[in-house]
């Protein structure tokens, strides 16, 4: 997130003169007989309000205040969706997943830069609020690639989730729901169209109440799918079919088939076929499975790709368990890519 003080090229602790000569730089930088390209109104109506901001000691402090909440929100990295704002925009009413209204005044939006967290007052869920004033040459591609996980309760989801987002060490809370978490994945690693790429991890509670709303609801726009099963508990994986069962039953818009038959990673030819990775989890506690060649799979399952792992861990560095991870990702990526260009024709047609 970019805050006022990166805004001016400052650290936090600042000191008034520093904060005068940022400002001064920064309208130096951006002013039209200096710069042609970047000169905008809008960017120095932001300036001004930054600097009328942090040139003030008493709203300083509020700033302040407001800048550590937004990073404890970040770390908690509950986002329920993403929303852009124009300029014009001052206001924004709309329903959050939990059936609240969730409204933004104009005096909420007066310290936001780029983006900003806000939380709906009846659940723990935020909404990132993005703002459509201010360009950057090195801003990531903000079109996140939703991925579901899916899987009974207890099966090791949440610590998965963890650990692909570098945390292996977090203590999973139960999932109530959906928990949503993103990760950056370095798309085509390694060749020109090398690129970074967001994930949205959407964790979907285990509960056998949750697994309509994950047919109905959280299956919307997604781009790759994550089994979870326990290695010690074959019900786990038998499970695995009724989710896979549930999601079959609600097609994709306009009718369109939103799952189907996915044969190996290194195949994303079809818009109609997802990326779909099966992990078997606590491998610590049944290292035997993974010694087992003649092992009996559920017959769904065979057609895709299998992990085992203990989620605990961070999955080694050039292990097959990382690549074959790695290239999950990079087909989820190429699907998000051919449901954009598929929209841009229609829109073209239209």
């Amino acid at each position: 997130m970019l805050d006022f003080y990166a805004l001016f090229g400052l650290k936090e602790n600042a000191s008034p003169t520093d904060i005068k000569q940022g400002y001064h730089q920064f309208l130096l930088k951006v002013h039209p007989d200096k710069n042609q390209d970047q000169s905008d109104s809008e960017i120095i109506n932001l300036a001004q309000q930054a600097y009328k901001t942090l040139k003030n000691p008493s709203t300083r402090k509020g700033y302040d205040i407001w800048l550590r909440e937004q990073r404890l929100r970040e770390e908690r990295e509950l986002i329920s969706e993403e929303i852009h704002l124009e300029p014009e925009e001052k206001t924004l009413e709309t329903d959050c997943r939990c059936g609240a209204l969730f409204e933004i005044h104009a005096e909420d939006l007066a310290n936001v830069v780029d983006y900003a967290l806000f939380e709906c007052s009846n659940c723990s869920l935020c909404f990132k609020v993005r703002m459509c004033n201010i360009k950057r040459s090195t801003e990531m591609n903000q079109n996140s690639n939703k991925v579901l996980l899916l899987g009974d309760t207890g099966v090791g989801k949440s610590t998965l989730v963890d650990t692909l987002c570098g945390k292996p060490d977090s203590r999973p809370e139960s999932t109530v729901g959906v928990s949503i978490k993103v990760l950056a994945h370095q798309f085509a690693a390694g060749t020109p169209q090398e690129s970074t790429e967001i994930i949205e991890l959407w964790d979907v509670g285990g509960a056998n109440i949750h697994r309509q709303t994950a047919a109905r609801v959280f299956s919307d726009n997604v781009c790759g799918i994550i089994y979870v099963h326990d290695l010690t508990n074959s019900r786990s994986e038998q499970n695995l079919a009724q989710w896979a069962a549930l999601l079959e039953e609600y097609p994709g818009p306009n009718g369109s088939q939103r799952f189907g038959e996915f044969n190996r990673l290194g195949d994303v030819e079809k818009i109609g076929y997802l990326p779909t990775l099966v992990v078997g989890s606590y491998l610590d506690l049944a290292p035997q499975r993974a010694r087992e060649p003649n092992r009996q799979r559920i017959r769904f399952l065979r057609q895709y790709e299998e992990i085992q792992l203990d989620c605990r861990k961070e999955i080694a560095a050039g292990s097959t368990n990382k690549l074959l991870v790695s290239r999950f990702f990079d087909a989820v990526c190429v699907v998000k890519s051919r449901h954009s260009e598929i929209i841009n024709q229609r829109r073209r047609r239209l």
